[in-house]
């Protein structure tokens, strides 16, 4: 099922003429990783097939972690 940030990306795509998104697979995403695809200080994240950067660490987080 789709979130509601989801189909409107998806919609907003779709009226601006792009393509439709292209979602990955968990064992696409590993794949990618193991070829080294992502910098090993890049941080990325699989959230509902969209491969998103995260925000750095902050002192703050690395100290509670």
């Amino acid at each position: 099922m789709a979130t509601a940030i989801n189909q409107v990306t998806e919609i907003e795509a779709h009226i601006a003429g792009w393509p439709p998104l292209r979602r990955w697979t968990v064992q696409e995403y590993h794949r990618m990783d193991d070829a080294g695809l992502f910098d090993p200080d890049e941080r990325v994240e699989l959230i509902e097939g969209v491969i998103c950067k995260l925000s750095p660490k902050r002192t703050t987080h690395c100290v509670v972690v």
